[in-house]
């Protein structure tokens, strides 16, 4: 079976192609899942690099999947829904978190990533951890958001 809403037919026996397919671009797959919010055009969720089974997750923040802020003023509130949001991304590439290789967190306030994030972050990654990056900034995409966090995973 394949699908025939885009420009050339794929197989459907690639676990990434379950939902909503965006584009389809030579040895990359960009890809938006409908557990996630809508970026209307602006980023790809995920791209799955085929040659070299690399999924490149975009950061993602503590948008629901409607595309409402989780957590509001709430730091920990924020880093559990970008975590649920990162586990949807992974899942829809075909990954866990088990083959993350890299991420980068991008945060308003690092004591409070810190206090809260690395037990989060603890309750998602339980086995080798993946490299990472914490960077302190002044803002986010939106004034209410407090972190963002991006990956890259290894997939068979």
């Amino acid at each position: 079976m394949e699908i025939s809403n885009i420009h050339s037919p794929v197989p459907t026996h690639y676990p990434f192609m379950l939902g909503s397919l965006f584009a389809i671009m030579g040895k990359k797959i960009a890809y938006n899942p409908s557990t996630l919010p809508d970026p209307s055009g602006r980023y790809s969720h995920i791209v799955k690099a085929n040659s070299q089974n690399l999924l490149f997750i975009a950061g993602q923040v503590s948008f629901d999947k409607d595309g409402n802020i989780v957590g509001k003023g709430d730091f920990r509130a924020q880093v559990e829904q970008v975590f649920l949001n990162l586990k949807f991304a992974l899942e829809a590439g075909g990954a866990s978190f088990d083959d993350l290789v890299k991420i980068n967190v991008y945060t308003t306030d690092i004591e409070k990533y810190r206090e809260f994030g690395t037990s989060v972050r603890n309750k998602y990654i339980t086995k080798e951890p993946p490299t990472s990056t914490l960077l302190g900034i002044s803002s986010l995409a939106h004034p209410d958001l407090l972190l963002e966090i991006e990956g890259i995973a290894v997939i068979d």
